[in-house]
């Protein structure tokens, strides 16, 4: 079995229309789990599933990018999606700072359920979406992980990422820090 293939109770395929509603779960779940005490707690208590549906189509209809999801037993339990690179308008760049970048690709999103988080399965994903970035000749690729959580920034760094730059983005009403983690392959 390769690395890009995942064990039989587990199947990656492309993300579409008919997984929003278990992509918007996870999602939400994640936002709620992961990010509390690094975010606003007020911020995070307001989010709510309509929003993550919302969110969720707008990334699916995004022509050209990548849209991978995981599931166990037919279940979505995480999804990575990733494209051209690009800057955020909630992202205090310098235009110095854009103009460094010479990444041709990001991974814009890399969610797993908190359940099936600690099980490899976010190395499985996070592989499957290097060699479509690969394919597409998107790589180098970049990704933007908030600056205090460090239970990401670990994974990212076990898979060969190197930071690379720092900014701040705005999330509900406040900032936060967030750095860029660089991968060549």
């Amino acid at each position: 079995m390769s690395l890009l293939t995942p064990p039989q109770k587990y199947k990656i395929s492309n993300a579409s229309q008919t997984d929003i509603e278990a992509l918007a779960q996870v999602h939400l779940r994640c936002w709620q789990t992961a990010y509390r005490g690094m975010i606003d707690d007020t911020y995070l208590d307001s989010l709510n599933f309509d929003n993550f549906i919302l969110r969720q189509t707008k990334m699916l209809e995004k022509e050209g990018d990548v849209h991978l999801c995981i599931k166990h037993s037919s279940k979505v339990i995480g999804f990575c999606y990733g494209g051209k690179l690009e800057f955020y308008s909630n992202q205090l760049l310098t235009e110095e700072q854009k103009a460094k970048r010479n990444e041709k690709g990001e991974i814009s999103a890399m969610y797993i359920h908190p359940s099936y988080q600690g099980k490899g399965i976010g190395s499985l994903l996070f592989n499957s979406m290097r060699e479509e970035l690969q394919k597409y000749n998107l790589s180098p690729f970049l990704l933007w992980v908030l600056h205090d959580n460090h239970k990401a920034i670990n994974f990212y760094e076990k898979m060969g990422g190197v930071r690379v730059e720092e900014t701040a983005v705005k999330i509900g009403e406040r900032y936060y820090f967030e750095f860029a983690y660089r991968f060549i392959k």
